[in-house]
């Protein structure tokens, strides 16, 4: 998902700033290249900024939302000035499954983040194992963004993302087996679950577009 949320927001001459695993910057750097993209020349003019670590998101050996905050605005304002035309973040926030002492202030960030956002020129992408939190926690990060994205792990023939926001429920799948892969995609509303759109698409990129629109309208 990495890469074409990066690519997508260079492409908009957006400041792309994100918090990764270091391979994870890597493999990004790579797969950047191979879509064509200048990442030296990006890098050069600021357009790209990626942090390796955890220690990133701390200050003072620890997580402060209040300077967290503080730090997302400066990186807002500072984007504008500099022309860009807008802020893109996304960041690797994994390492918060291991550490519960610091649950309730991530939940805490989230929510002012998710306040935050609209009417500024920013989106960002927050990075989670959900499937290492207990339920309720579960519940309160989800609820504090505006849509959620859940890869499944490849079972059998078929690989799946769920894009869930506040009305809608979008699936898109793809199979493994077929000579060219398809991504089959539908959008049901939440509580009634009839379905508003489906089809195929022969890429990823254009199914998420397709159920994108369909849950815009």
């Amino acid at each position: 998902m990495l890469t074409p949320y990066i690519a997508e927001g260079l492409a908009k001459g957006e400041l792309c700033f994100g918090i990764q695993k270091a391979h994870v910057i890597w493999r990004l750097h790579a797969e950047l290249r191979a879509a064509g993209i200048d990442v030296e020349g990006a890098r050069e003019r600021g357009a790209l900024v990626l942090r390796p670590g955890r220690e990133a998101y701390f200050t003072e050996g620890r997580f402060e939302p209040a300077r967290m905050k503080e730090a997302l605005i400066d990186l807002i304002d500072d984007a504008a000035r500099r022309g860009f035309a807008g802020l893109r973040t996304a960041g690797d926030l994994s390492w918060v499954a291991n550490d519960p002492s610091v649950w309730e202030r991530i939940l805490d960030y989230e929510a002012w983040v998710q306040c935050c956002y609209p009417g500024r020129t920013a989106t960002g992408f927050c990075q989670y194992p959900v499937g290492e939190f207990p339920a309720n926690v579960v519940h309160r990060l989800t609820a504090s963004h505006g849509a959620h994205l859940t890869e499944t792990a490849p079972i059998g023939t078929h690989h799946s993302l769920h894009i869930r926001s506040a009305v809608h429920n979008t699936e898109i799948v793809a199979s493994k087996e077929e000579p060219v892969r398809k991504y089959y995609y539908v959008v049901q509303q939440n509580l009634s679950r009839e379905a508003l759109a489906w089809g195929v698409e022969r890429d990823f990129e254009s199914a998420a577009a397709r159920a994108t629109q369909a849950d815009i309208n």
